[in-house]
């Protein structure tokens, strides 16, 4: 099972930087407001694999890379780890950009969502899932704070709280999503059952 999530990994990894790689993907590829009410409504699937610059692709690289090592380590399903990730990219930043319609693009709100799956599925003897989700509420609003502590109010700061309040939309979404499929776990594996059962 463990191939697997390498497996996962390594090709969302060779999906980012390909994109990278595609002339002016970030324009391409991203969550621009204008942009989806002219129809371009594939974004909402694409803006997860487009990033701004070189740093950014790094940045969400070594957090989905830090994260698949963590799933890997844990044991956890395959399926439902990759299942949140994606469906995370898609609809983790939406609550934040249905009111801000900023542009976004990036992986870090997957990446976000895959730590709140990681704060449900450590076991309990290393770490409480709150102390942990709380570490990484922390982590995130760290940059806006610093920049709100040196007074630093300009366009640096609302850019970095907005992109606080991605983060931790992706954060929120994840753990919902994951909690939610492990809920129905238990329905769909009745359902599979029976339907093998040809009852």
């Amino acid at each position: 099972m463990k191939w697997q999530i390498v497996t996962f990994v390594t090709c969302m990894v060779v999906l980012y930087v390909g994109v990278f790689h595609i002339p002016a993907s970030a324009d391409r590829f991203s969550l621009v407001y204008e942009n989806v009410q002219q129809g371009e409504v594939w974004r909402f699937f694409t803006y997860q694999f487009a990033h701004i610059d070189l740093s950014h692709l790094l940045e969400n690289i070594v957090g989905f890379m830090l994260l698949g090592v963590l799933v890997y380590e844990i044991g956890m399903l395959p399926l439902m780890f990759v299942v949140v990730y994606l469906l995370t990219g898609i609809v983790g930043a939406l609550p934040i950009w249905f009111v801000t319609h900023a542009t976004i693009l990036g992986a870090s709100s997957a990446v976000y969502g895959g730590f709140g799956v990681i704060a449900y599925n450590l076991p309990r003897k290393y770490l409480k899932t709150n102390t942990l989700l709380f570490a990484i509420i922390a982590i995130i609003i760290f940059p806006t704070m610093l920049s709100l502590l040196r007074g630093d109010v300009t366009n640096t700061f609302i850019a970095s709280f907005i992109q606080s309040l991605f983060h931790l939309s992706g954060l929120f979404v994840g753990s919902f999503l994951f909690l939610a499929l492990r809920k129905l776990q238990p329905v769909l594996q009745r359902r599979k059952y029976r339907c093998l059962r040809g009852v």
